[in-house]
């Protein structure tokens, strides 16, 4: 049996996860003194926090290399097959750590992969090959299916503000001071690393950009 492992950035909702049979491994936050892993508040309550304190700083780190290997042997037993599907290399170690645990259990035949995306894009691809697995398909034919998503998909996204991007190292402060100077409206992309996509001047100009890119890739 091939099992399906993902990361919390894939963003699936509970239903998806029970409906798809997929193991998620939570990234972890700090936020000021608080320490906790993703999911364990809600998204909204999370926002609410940082519009309410401009002086929380929240940072993540990637799951650590036991709690995969535990979630690997809780999920399969050595004769199941497992492919752990996880965000960008590029901007998180959650690949290396699912790495690192795949080689301390050579007794699992277990795949990692790296989406090269992360949220939306990376929940299709993980949606994806749970559906496969579901349908019976080999573990060959699934990770064919994973490369082909991953070349062929593009996730195009806007931020209102720099400043959580500048944050968290995504994106350096020079170009977030001069973003929200002359009020752009970047939207970026993500193919292994976060790029710019485009710079607009406003959020209804950078809707337009996007929704004409999905209409034209839809076309192709």
């Amino acid at each position: 049996m091939i099992k399906i492992v993902t990361d919390s950035t894939a963003y699936l909702c509970p239903k998806e996860i029970e409906k798809y049979d997929i193991t998620v491994v939570p990234l972890h936050i700090q936020l000021g003194n608080e320490s906790f892993e993703e999911g364990e508040i809600l998204n909204t309550e999370f926002f609410h926090r940082l519009r309410t304190n401009r002086n929380l700083f929240p940072t993540t780190s990637q799951p650590s290399v036991g709690k995969f290997v535990e979630s690997y042997k809780r999920v399969a037993s050595p004769n199941d097959e497992i492919i752990s599907i996880h965000l960008s290399g590029e901007i998180s170690g959650t690949v290396k750590s699912a790495q690192s645990a795949a080689l301390l259990l050579p007794n699992y035949d277990i795949n990692v992969v790296d989406s090269m995306t992360s949220v939306a894009g990376q929940g299709l691809i993980v949606k994806e090959a749970a559906y496969l697995a579901q349908q019976g398909k080999s573990k060959a034919e699934i990770l064919k299916a994973i490369e082909f998503l991953s070349n062929n998909l593009t996730t195009l996204f806007m931020v209102d503000n720099l400043e959580y991007l500048k944050r968290g190292g995504r994106i350096g402060g020079a170009s977030a001071l001069l973003g929200t100077l002359l009020q752009v409206k970047p939207i970026l992309t993500i193919k292994g690393k976060i790029n710019v996509y485009q710079k607009v001047r406003t959020k209804q100009k950078a809707l337009t950009v996007i929704i004409d890119a999905l209409e034209e890739a839809v076309k192709t």
